[in-house]
């Protein structure tokens, strides 16, 4: 074989060569094509990503623990709303005609800041500067609230087009940076007017925020669809809690003293010494000592003592018998005319009708120059008078906290009895008004008073104290109460010797009081030592009937407003307990019977359902629990309750979660 041939045996003929190039632009274009798609993942996968970063901006991640609880954090924690645009979620004051206007912008136009730039520049704009509420610390009494972003890191200024625009790049010349944001109502309707009226993003529920693909255009299909392509970003259930079922809360109730209620014909019977008739419980007094030298109410007032008005007599309670009644120079004993056995025969001119011992008595005499009447010495009898000046109070209509008519008001008051406020007290019993005047410095000061060393007088007397410790160191026992003093009207009568209000029949039914006829008069504690009674010794020492304290208490839900972000608070219905010292699971069911009342409880009104909502933004809110008032409701202002609460609780409140019971 000659040379030629072998080197034409080691060639490649050109059919050979054609194959291989064909392989290699074959492998060519599948490898372009791979790495263009590629590509385009990786650019929708950035964008999914920037789309959960806004999505945990505005709510955190709820469905993450941290520390055993839901992460909610982020703008609605803060704000109590949506963000109107993403670049609220970047900066907090802006210009709503021109995203490049903002805190952030270095250049203030060649203005002296960035509001008056924005005013200047968009005179003619609806809404021009919007600045977003700056952030306050919480308080004791007071939610944190109020912008502390940025909620999301960038990289880029936000008053660039492509701030935090999606993985296609697309840019924008409005907040959003080329995503599209759309603000829906709880009915599901588009809200429109976000920019031109700020106050309507209080009413956005849902949010629908959307990358449009890699050709910036809405629809489309493979990498041109947009994402999120159907569900909502957020629903209301993704960032709002709905109270409007009500929120349970158990809590420990004080004990405080019960009522006892006595007859006002009831003294003990069968008795024939003082001492059987004043038995410390029951409102009875023995005999009567008439004081002569005060013929005139005004006088016998002034020196402390009691004037019965339908005797006309000044009455000395501190004599309990006719030895010390004679050693005072005051007059023992009545004289009474048994030949008048009723009111109809009982109308001499100086004849006075005792209903309560159905006697007809002749208040010109004493019981040392009756004549011919009969002398009534020694005697134990009960009535409105021996109730007030035993630290009682006298009613003929027994109510409650949720009887308490409107205008009057429900209260505490500290109730002494005439031995607590001298022997304890160091006080000294005012008769006129059934209560303690606190003449003792250090009393006064102890009970909350204000001495004046002048007149040698104390601010407050023994009902104007107002806490349950200093009363009980006063000797006494708070007592709730219905104030109706200023309320007494119409057929009611007013009775100023007793300080009550005698109600009609009718007008305590449609109270649903206890209507008594007789009239009956409560006391809470004993006359001896000022210790509360049970419903035991009230029933063993004569007491008709025993109630306990009662009170109206009501919740307040602390939030933050979607329309400024500052703290505001949905008020619960007034809830009456017993308070016996007991745990109690409460419910509070909140206020929303019809639009008016719903409204102006800050619920959310359904006109088609003709139904009241209560949403409230996720995040830590807070309750307290109040006393209720009858004229003021639940106030925010109101006293806590129980007394030694002093700030509101802490609540996490988390989407699609059931509130588990409270424990206040």
């Amino acid at each position: 074989m000659n040379n030629t041939q072998k080197l034409r045996l080691k060639g490649f003929t050109l059919v050979e060569l054609l194959v291989v190039m064909l392989v290699l632009v074959a492998l060519s274009s599948i490898t372009l094509d791979f790495t263009k798609d590629f590509a385009f993942q990786g650019r929708y996968e950035v964008t999914k990503d920037r789309y959960e970063k806004i999505k945990r901006a505005i709510i955190g991640r709820p469905d993450v623990l941290i520390n055993g609880q839901p992460d909610i954090s982020g703008f609605v924690a803060d704000m109590g709303r949506l963000p109107r645009n993403i670049q609220e979620l970047l900066v907090q004051n802006y210009c709503m005609p021109d995203y490049t206007i903002s805190d952030n912008n270095p250049s203030t136009g060649g203005h002296a800041d960035h509001q008056t730039w924005c005013e200047a520049d968009y005179a003619a704009a609806t809404v021009k500067w919007v600045p977003q509420t700056t952030w306050v610390d919480p308080t004791s009494t007071s939610l944190g609230y109020g912008w502390r972003g940025p909620y999301l890191r960038i990289s880029k200024p936000d008053y660039k087009e492509n701030a935090f625009s999606d993985g296609w790049g697309t840019t924008g010349t409005d907040h959003n940076y080329g995503w599209n944001m759309v603000h829906r109502d709880v009915a599901g309707a588009d809200i429109t007017t976000i920019d031109t009226v700020l106050n309507d993003i209080a009413d956005a529920t849902q949010l629908v925020i959307q990358s449009y693909g890699k050709n910036g255009l809405a629809g489309g299909s493979d990498y041109d669809e947009d994402y999120p392509n159907t569900a909502l970003t957020l629903s209301t259930n993704d960032w709002l809690v709905d109270i409007g079922t009500g929120l349970n809360v158990s809590l420990k109730l004080p004990k405080k003293s019960g009522l006892c209620h006595f007859l006002s014909s009831q003294s003990p019977l069968g008795v024939t010494t003082a001492a059987e008739c004043s038995n410390d419980i029951s409102p009875a007094a023995w005999g009567i000592c008439k004081i002569t030298t005060h013929t005139t109410k005004a006088a016998c007032e002034t020196n402390d003592l009691f004037w019965e008005n339908e005797l006309e007599w000044c009455v000395d309670f501190s004599q309990k018998n006719s030895t010390s009644c004679a050693a005072a120079n005051e007059k023992w004993g009545i004289c009474v005319d048994t030949g008048k056995t009723d009111l109809a025969s009982c109308n001499g001119v100086n004849d006075v009708w005792w209903s309560d011992e159905t006697w007809c008595i002749d208040k010109s005499k004493n019981a040392d120059s009756c004549g011919t009447l009969t002398s009534k010495i020694d005697f134990c009898h009960s009535n409105n008078s021996t109730c007030q000046v035993t630290g009682g109070d006298w009613e003929n209509c027994i109510l409650n906290a949720e009887s308490c008519p409107s205008g009057s008001s429900w209260v505490e008051q500290c109730k002494l009895t005439t031995k607590s406020c001298e022997n304890v007290a160091n006080g000294t019993w005012d008769y006129s008004n059934g209560r303690c005047t606190l003449d003792n410095e250090i009393t006064c000061i102890s009970a909350g008073g204000t001495w004046t060393a002048g007149t040698s007088s104390c601010s407050i007397h023994s009902e104007e104290v107002n806490n349950d410790n200093q009363c009980k160191a006063l000797g006494g026992a708070m007592l709730s109460v219905c104030d109706n003093s200023a309320n007494c009207s119409g057929s009611n009568t007013w009775i100023g010797s007793a300080n009550y209000c005698e109600f009609t029949p009718a007008n305590c039914s449609t109270l649903t009081g206890q209507f008594s006829t007789s009239g009956l008069c409560r006391r809470s504690h004993t006359d001896k030592t000022g210790a509360i009674l049970s419903e035991k010794s009230c029933l063993d020492n004569g007491g008709q009937l025993w109630t306990e304290n009662t009170k109206q208490i009501c919740m307040n839900v602390f939030f933050r407003s979607a329309v400024n972000s500052a703290q505001s608070y949905i008020f619960s219905e007034p809830v009456n307990i017993t308070e016996d010292g007991s745990y109690q699971s409460i419910h509070f069911n909140f206020s929303g019977v019809d639009q008016t009342a719903c409204t102006n409880n800050n619920g959310v009104w359904d006109t088609v359902n003709s139904s009241c909502s209560f949403p409230v933004g996720v995040g830590i809110d807070a309750i307290g629990i109040y006393e209720y008032d009858t004229v003021n409701g639940c106030d925010s202002g109101n006293s806590f309750y129980p007394a030694n609460k002093t700030q509101n609780m802490d609540v996490l409140f988390v989407p699609k979660q059931n509130i588990n019971p409270l424990s206040w």
